[in-house]
């Protein structure tokens, strides 16, 4: 019986030992989706990007996310228009959504503002900045990320550059760059604004809000003259394949998975889960437009992927600061 007992005992430990292991790589596994999502958006932004303004196609994708959103809430309250509305106005939906959302309507802004006066490859590098300012503000803010976090850092930010910054660009501060750092910084305060209130929020309403917000933001915008002058209907139906991914896909499905799984994972590890996105966006305009990568930059995409993979080491280990104290996905 003893024998019999002790071996249920270890195969009972066994089962939760696996059941925690799943439930830190279902997150992961999400982020890394949204990634994925996020670089197949890049080819719809850019069959949009020559129709319409960036404030127009930005208020578009985002109205049209939140309305894909809000539309599946409905159905999982089953018509319930009374929930849907007590779900959105929630306190603390209405806070994390205006606060996500206007800090990811400010770096797009600043991101399409900034590639005007630069190259989109040094523009594409000093984006994705944010993946080092995630750790290094959430360390100013007092939550120190596990040591073992900042190689996979340095190998994104490493293959990042080999990626998006070819031989004979330089990176120099003009206006365009520094247009671009405020952009990366925006985002960075965007992952860590979502991992403040993931944990607690409703990652449906918060997103639905999130982009509610985006698209109020940018209506007065639309009265710019550059803007008013692409507002036609033609431009509108020839931009509609692109509006249509990056609402649905892109803002509606991705930016939810990323609250969602943001409550179960830290800022700092989210942001490196998420970094692949230039390189799916490589994978896809290969597979999709016939663009050819170098080796300097598929080097650069093994680079980045390496570093998920030390991500995903570090974020399935008990993870402590340079103090002893757990890291957690806790609120900064």
């Amino acid at each position: 019986m003893r024998h019999h007992a002790a071996r249920y005992a270890r195969g009972a430990v066994a089962v939760g030992a696996w059941r925690t292991k799943m439930k830190n790589f279902v997150p992961s596994l999400l982020l890394v989706f949204t990634a994925v999502i996020w670089g197949a958006a890049f080819l719809a932004q850019k069959s949009g990007s020559g129709h319409l303004g960036p404030f127009a196609f930005t208020g578009a994708r985002s109205l049209l996310g939140a309305f894909s959103i809000a539309a599946l809430v409905l159905a999982l309250e089953k018509g319930s228009f009374g929930r849907l509305r007590e779900r959105v106005l929630s306190r603390t939906s209405l806070v994390a959504g205006c606060a996500s959302g206007a800090a990811l309507f400010v770096a797009t802004c600043f991101q399409q503002a900034g590639i005007q006066y630069t190259t989109p490859g040094v523009s594409g590098f000093l984006t994705s900045v944010y993946i080092v300012l995630v750790p290094v503000l959430g360390a100013l803010a007092g939550r120190r990320p596990p040591l073992a976090v900042w190689p996979g850092v340095a190998l994104a930010a490493c293959g990042l550059w080999l990626i998006c910054v070819q031989p004979g660009e330089s990176v120099g501060l003009g206006r365009g760059e520094a247009l671009t750092l405020v952009c990366a910084f925006c985002f960075a305060l965007q992952i860590l604004v979502v991992g403040r209130y993931a944990p607690k929020a409703d990652a449906l309403a918060m997103s639905c809000v999130q982009f509610l917000t985006g698209a109020a933001l940018s209506l007065p915008f639309l009265a710019l003259p550059e803007e008013a002058a692409l507002l036609r209907p033609e431009n509108f139906r020839a931009a509609l394949s692109g509006i249509l991914y990056c609402g649905v896909m892109s803002s509606g499905v991705a930016y939810t998975l990323q609250i969602y799984a943001q409550g179960k994972v830290a800022p700092s590890v989210a942001a490196l889960l998420m970094s692949p996105e230039s390189a799916f966006a490589l994978l896809f305009g290969w597979l999709l437009r016939g663009d050819r990568q170098s080796p300097r930059q598929l080097l650069g995409c093994a680079l980045v992927f390496a570093a998920v993979i030390v991500c995903q080491v570090v974020s399935s280990l008990p993870a402590t600061s340079r103090r002893g104290r757990a890291f957690k996905a806790s609120p900064l």
